[in-house]
């Protein structure tokens, strides 16, 4: 898997929140396709992320680590990123002690279990993790917004659950990420039960029950 498939997602969920607090009103449109289609994102994440486990969250060094969190924000920023819109050293930096993939271009951070790539999971997550309650606050500057209008409470509800999905994943990373060796059995059952929790209720939330 590449990076692009969690930072772009939670990209988008937090460019949904964007756009609708741009409106001066909702008249135009209602705003539950783009709550639904958070839902629907968040819940991509959290498959991702059961899927993919057990993570091994220890760090690059620091060279490298600032080379791989400067491609993750360019990735968060622009979806897929061409080498020329990054920096040339750090790209550098990042193909040579993080794996990082050009092709025909682009820009692709790889993420599995052996060495570097499996490294590069702890520099996604803090990324993810440094954006999370930014976007959390955009939908709940629209919730209030919903609250004090004459909008469908379905709009609303929808909104809520968007934040709440919103919370129960950044709670999910920093868990993951405040230990720093995930090796052991039982490391893995730990991580195993956090994320089948946190995926169960983002699903519940959504009402989607085949996420």
């Amino acid at each position: 898997m590449y990076a692009v498939s969690l930072v772009g997602t939670v990209a988008r969920v937090d460019a949904g929140a964007r756009e609708l607090l741009e409106r001066r009103s909702f008249a135009e449109g209602t705003p539950t396709a783009t709550f639904r289609d958070a839902q629907l994102m968040l819940c991509e994440v959290a498959e991702l992320l059961d899927s993919h486990r057990p993570f091994r969250l220890e760090r690059h060094e620091d060279r490298v680590g600032a080379a791989v969190r400067h491609v993750v924000e360019a990735v968060y920023e622009r979806g897929q990123v061409r080498q020329t819109a990054v920096d040339s050293e750090a790209v550098s930096v990042a193909r040579q002690g993080a794996g990082l993939v050009e092709r025909d271009g682009w820009l692709f951070l790889p993420l599995g279990r052996a060495e570097p790539i499996c490294r590069n999971w702890r520099s996604v997550f803090e990324v993810l993790s440094d954006r999370l309650e930014g976007i959390s606050d955009r939908y709940g500057q629209l919730a209030r917004r919903l609250r004090n209008s004459e909008g469908a409470a379905s709009h609303r509800r929808a909104c809520d659950t968007v934040r709440e999905m919103l919370d129960v994943l950044r709670s999910s990373l920093e868990r993951l990420t405040t230990v720093r060796d995930y090796v052991s059995i039982r490391t893995d059952h730990d991580q195993t039960e956090l994320l089948e929790t946190a995926k169960r209720q983002m699903t519940a939330f959504s009402g989607d029950t085949d996420a």
